[in-house]
């Protein structure tokens, strides 16, 4: 399994806790929680894409 994919769970697992936190200030920690993890998985995925075109042929 890839690193961003790694990172894109942990994000989808923060969505589920947030989604079912009873507290509004936890539903945003969470939220806030799982954007970061989606930024990580998107900069690995754009890092690994370009290592490749980066690799001579």
């Amino acid at each position: 399994m890839k690193i961003s994919e790694k990172y894109r769970l942990k994000a989808l697992d923060c969505e589920k806790r947030g989604r079912e936190a009873k507290e509004y200030e936890a539903k945003c920690a969470w939220a806030d929680v799982a954007i970061e993890w989606h930024c990580l998985a998107n900069r690995t995925a754009q890092e690994s894409s370009l290592d490749r075109e980066l690799e001579p042929s």
